[in-house]
Formats: C-alpha cells, structure tokens, sequence
C-alpha cells in the first residue's frame, strides 16, 4: 500500500519564508520540494548526533546548520590539501564504508569505525613525535655550540667545563695506560679542575 502525503501547517515569519522562497529557486525547487528535502534531512540524524549538533551550536552560538557546514568545510579543506600534498594518490574515504552486507555504515558504526582509525593514526603520530624530539635532544647536545654547562652562568661554567675535561683526561689515561697511572694523574692535576 502506497503512503500518502499528508498536510502539516507551520507559522513561519514573513521574512522567513521570503528566504525559504528565494533558496528553492537558487536551487531549481519548489518550496514545497524544498522544504520537504529540508525537513527529510534534519530527521535523518540519529539522536546522539543532533544532541551533539545542539550542544556545539549552544557552545559557540551559532545555528545547528552553521555546526554542519563547518564540519563539511573542515572535511572539505582537508581533502584539498590531501590533493595538493599528495596529488597522485586516491583517496581513501573511510567516512563511506560499506558493512558485510554491502549496506553504508552510518551513526554508531561508523563512530566506531572512525574512532578506531583516528586512534591508531593519532598513536602513530604521537610516537613518530615522540621520536622525533628524541632526535631534536640529541642534535642538541651533539651540537658544539652546546655544552651540558650552557645553562650555568659563565664562571660555574668554566669550572664545569674545566672539571669535565680533567675527568675525560683521567679515563683516557686509565684507557690507556691503566688505573694507577689515572689516580696519579688525578692527584697531581686535581687543582686544575678548579
């Protein structure tokens, strides 16, 4: 048995429906078409998701529409610039998956899906980062312009510097030539440290 429209009445301001009117024709509809279209999309979204759409809108004052078309213009930068880094490459849209059954996932499967994704891109990240500023400490404690002393003011520097390079000297001697012969230096220079 084939559903039949019904009627539904709603007060709109003046304004209102002037713009409602002028968006239609903008896009080739009726109003009726469109508004029908309008209505069909805000129903569409599963609860959770309004409420979070409502609570973002709440948060920043803007219209639940505006939340929308933001999340779509951050999508749509990120694939610009995907196209731009990595011009040769196709896409992979995780966001357009379809389940075993060849039906696209959506709402709370997806989220999961999603969230699975971000999490072990994200953790890549964080290690790669990780790694990377253990580099950055090692380049900068290999780079001679740099001592472990260069936080110490200029005269506790020197002393440092100075006491580091007799203690160097006192291995490079027990390396060389045996205990004995690095304690006897040690004894004999160990004013030079100061």
């Amino acid at each position: 048995m084939e559903e039949k429209d019904e009627l539904i009445q709603v007060r709109i301001s003046s304004k209102s429906k002037q713009r409602i009117k002028n968006i239609a024709k903008e896009r080739g509809q009726n109003m009726s078409d469109f508004l029908r279209e309008s209505v069909d999309f805000l129903v569409a979204f599963d609860t959770p998701f309004w409420q979070t759409i409502e609570h973002i809108s709440g948060m920043f004052n803007i219209a639940p529409a505006e939340v929308v078309q933001n999340v779509i213009v951050r999508y749509s930068a990120e694939n610009i610039a995907r196209e731009k880094v990595f011009p040769e490459s196709s896409y992979y849209a995780m966001e357009f998956q379809n389940d075993a059954d060849g039906n696209l996932l959506t709402g709370l499967d997806l989220l999961d899906l999603m969230t699975q994704y971000w999490t072990d891109l994200m953790t890549q990240h964080k290690k790669s980062y990780e790694k990377m500023r253990v580099t950055e400490a090692r380049r900068w404690w290999n780079t001679p312009k740099r001592t472990p002393f260069s936080h110490l003011n200029p005269e506790s520097r020197g002393v440092a510097e100075r006491a580091d390079a007799h203690n160097k000297k006192c291995k490079e001697i027990e390396r060389t030539q045996g205990k004995e012969a690095a304690s006897e230096y040690h004894r004999e220079h160990k004013g030079d440290k100061a």
